[in-house]
């Protein structure tokens, strides 16, 4: 028995055929531009420590953590336990040396942009899809 198409049925596979094509097309050419587009910023809602650095580039971002980090080594942070206020800095003096100082917390904002900006980026554009 043979299988004849139908002029109605050779349509629909034209039809459904051009229309998965478009779609495909549409989906590529749109990760293509948004690449472009952020080819040197970081991808809409992207934050790092609660801060929105969305649509900034690198340099942007790292004046803003900066200046963070250098408010964070004059004032502190403050911590409030049972009854009392504590304030934390990053670095702190040997109790039994005071010619030594600690670090308690250390950034290392480079490395961090740097994740968060390849975080949905891929070695691979179709990766990226």
């Amino acid at each position: 028995m043979r299988f004849k198409l139908t002029q109605r049925r050779k349509t629909k596979i034209i039809f459904s055929t051009l229309l998965t094509a478009g779609v495909i097309m549409t989906l590529l050419i749109t990760s293509f531009i948004i690449d472009v587009v952020y080819a040197d910023k970081f991808y809409p809602g992207v934050k790092m420590a609660g801060v929105d650095i969305s649509k900034l580039n690198k340099d942007q971002a790292q004046k803003i953590f900066q200046a963070k980090i250098q408010q964070l080594n004059t004032q502190g942070q403050k911590f409030f336990y049972q009854t009392k206020y504590i304030t934390l800095y990053p670095t702190t003096l040997s109790a039994t040396d005071p010619d030594l100082i600690y670090e308690i917390v250390t950034f290392n904002l480079n490395q961090s942009l740097e994740q968060a900006s390849q975080f949905v980026r891929g070695k691979n554009f179709f990766e990226n899809i």
